[in-house]
């Protein structure tokens, strides 16, 4: 659930990846984690964990029906809550 105070939602602060996938499988899924994780340091974020990440996205696929189509996967990243303005 995301709080109603979350900074990706209220602010911008986060970022994201959309990885292609086809019949399940996740194109270049390492790069994407890559880009991300470069990104959260950029910004001072502790960066997902790879692992999770892929699991969570492979979930998705599969609770949406896609595990044979080729789609696209969003994966979110924010700074999680807290108060408005710059730290």
């Amino acid at each position: 659930m995301i709080g109603f105070d979350d900074r990706g939602l209220l602010l911008g602060d986060g970022l994201f990846e959309t990885v292609l996938a086809r019949a399940g499988e996740l194109v270049d899924l390492d790069a994407h984690l890559a880009r991300m994780a470069a990104g959260c340091a950029v910004l001072g974020l502790p960066a997902p964990d790879p692992a999770q990440a892929q699991a969570l996205m492979r979930r998705a696929i599969s609770e949406a029906g896609l595990g044979t189509a080729r789609a696209a996967v969003r994966l979110t990243w924010t700074a999680g809550p807290g108060g408005r303005g710059l730290d």
